[in-house]
């Protein structure tokens, strides 16, 4: 089980998209190597951390740029469809 940073929902790992910060600081998202932070797969959530980085920036213990807000918003914001969370 694993907790989404923004909502702080419990869900298994496979509910739920995973962004890292690698061991040489770059931000990715998905399965990578590093201290990892999880986010509902779903528009609410993605949402609301675009308004709001700061609990992705907590969980992951660095400032979060732009782009990478952007690219979550785009990737995990789209597949809420069929994981039965709403995607607005």
């Amino acid at each position: 089980m694993r907790r989404c940073v923004v909502c702080r929902r419990s869900a298994a790992k496979a509910e739920l998209g995973r962004v890292a910060r690698t061991p040489c600081g770059e931000l990715a998202l998905g399965a990578t190597e590093g201290r990892g932070a999880y986010l509902c797969l779903g528009g609410e959530c993605a949402a609301r951390l675009v308004a709001d980085p700061r609990p992705l920036a907590r969980a992951l213990r660095t400032a979060i740029p732009t782009r990478l807000i952007d690219d979550i918003a785009q990737t995990y914001g789209r597949q809420g469809a069929g994981s039965g969370q709403e995607a607005t």
